[in-house]
């Protein structure tokens, strides 16, 4: 799992054998995206502030989930990419999803850098990762801290919902790493 994930990229965490203690520190038990990756959930440890170094951390494993994500896609060409999936989104289409979630995520932050434009899809990816990567390094004190910011948009419910940088790494870091898995399921490689 993501662990396992960490400790591939060199990342410091707990040893195979040793034992790690999970608390629940929220449960949300109520609202329509319940269990659909609600994008109006706030929980309250994303009021806490940021600090740099975890944001430098958490952008470290969100570039890591996008290097191996590419790598499992790179080599498949369009054949590959736009093949149908019965009951699912091709992989093109997930990959487009990926790019216009992110998009959306960091827009809730307040202004940003426009992304280059582009017309592959892995460029688009790369692209929006350099928008994101910028934003979130250039937060300024005050917007790493509990500052909410708000957006309206089309998945929001309702307009207006609360966003923090917390929030922000958290949905982009669970999205890529949902994906992630979902793709390596499909082209039957491990990340």
């Amino acid at each position: 799992g993501y662990l396992m994930f960490l400790r591939r990229h060199g990342e410091a965490v707990p040893g195979e054998d040793e034992a790690i203690s999970v608390v629940s520190a929220e449960h949300v038990t109520e609202g329509f995206w319940v269990g659909r990756g609600s994008p109006s959930i706030i929980f309250q440890l994303e009021l806490d502030t940021i600090t740099s170094n975890e944001m430098a951390r958490y952008l470290r494993w969100l570039d890591w989930a996008r290097d191996d994500l590419v790598g499992l896609v790179k080599g498949l060409g369009p054949e590959g990419l736009d093949a149908p999936c019965p009951g699912a989104r091709t992989l093109r289409e997930v990959l487009e999803h990926l790019w216009q979630a992110e998009q959306w995520y960091v827009k809730n932050l307040g202004p940003r850098p426009g992304a280059r434009r582009c017309q592959d899809i892995l460029e688009k990816l790369e692209a929006v990762r350099e928008v994101t990567r910028h934003r979130l390094s250039t937060l300024s004190d005050a917007e790493r801290g509990g500052v909410l910011f708000y957006a309206a948009g089309p998945f929001s419910s309702p307009p207006g919902d609360p966003w923090t940088a917390r929030k922000a790494i958290r949905r982009c870091l669970e999205h890529q790493w949902e994906h992630l898995m979902e793709t390596a399921c499909r082209v039957d490689k491990q990340p």
